[in-house]
């Protein structure tokens, strides 16, 4: 509005300094139209700028953030696909066999197998640890034994089938005692085949996971 009045006052003041003649009334006039219709563009090309500028203003932010959502689409997408690729590869199993003792069994790809046999006395305890992430693991042990119902001083909670045998189940919630202080939480499955006791520990679980199923179905009596 600034504009229009310096407009106006400009052309008031040249109607003014022109000397008396007749139809000053009807010139004066004419001036103030005019200035009335120029000072009306430059209000309307004023307003119709500032409409432009404000509309464009909300168009780069509308593409901005629609630029930024497709963006959070593909991270959430690639972040989807990582866990599943994650989630496939742990479901994959690597075959353990030992002719020795005559039993395979398969165990997670992203575990770690170690030997941890000793000798007690004149007799090797076969035991072999798979090591899991999150304090998993699975200790696999054969001894020469007896044959009876207890594990440790427990009696089964249940039986399940291990290698088309009835194998025993143990649920040690608080885990196995045995030493200066207790374990993780134990599920321990123990099997007998020609004098000999196979038990399988899952360690820091209260009961057999899907996974631990898996296992204890590829186990499997190579004789």
């Amino acid at each position: 509005m600034a504009v229009n009045n310096q407009v106006l006052q400009k052309m008031v003041a040249q109607a003014n300094q022109q000397p008396p003649k007749d139809g000053v009334g009807g010139k004066v006039a004419a001036v103030l139209l005019t200035a009335i219709i120029i000072g009306g563009g430059v209000w309307a090309y004023d307003n119709f700028m500032v409409i432009k500028v404000k509309d464009q203003a909300l168009i780069e932010a509308t593409n901005k953030a629609a630029e930024l959502d497709n963006q959070n689409k593909n991270l959430a997408q690639q972040l989807n696909d990582l866990n599943q690729a994650k989630e496939e590869e742990a479901k994959k199993m690597l075959l353990y066999s030992n002719a020795q003792y005559g039993y395979s069994l398969s165990y997670p790809i992203n575990y770690t197998m170690l030997d941890k046999s000793v000798m007690s006395g004149n007799t090797n305890i076969h035991q072999i640890l798979f090591t899991g992430q999150d304090s998993n693991s699975i200790m696999l042990r054969v001894n020469t034994e007896k044959e009876i119902t207890a594990y440790r001083d427990q009696e089964p909670t249940s039986v399940i089938d291990v290698a088309g045998m009835t194998a025993n189940k143990y649920v040690f919630a608080n885990g196995i005692c045995d030493g200066p202080g207790c374990s993780l939480p134990v599920v321990a499955v123990k099997v007998y085949k020609d004098g000999k006791a196979y038990i399988l520990e899952f360690y820091n679980v209260t009961d057999i996971t899907d996974q631990n199923l898996e296992i204890l179905k590829s186990f499997q009596f190579n004789n």
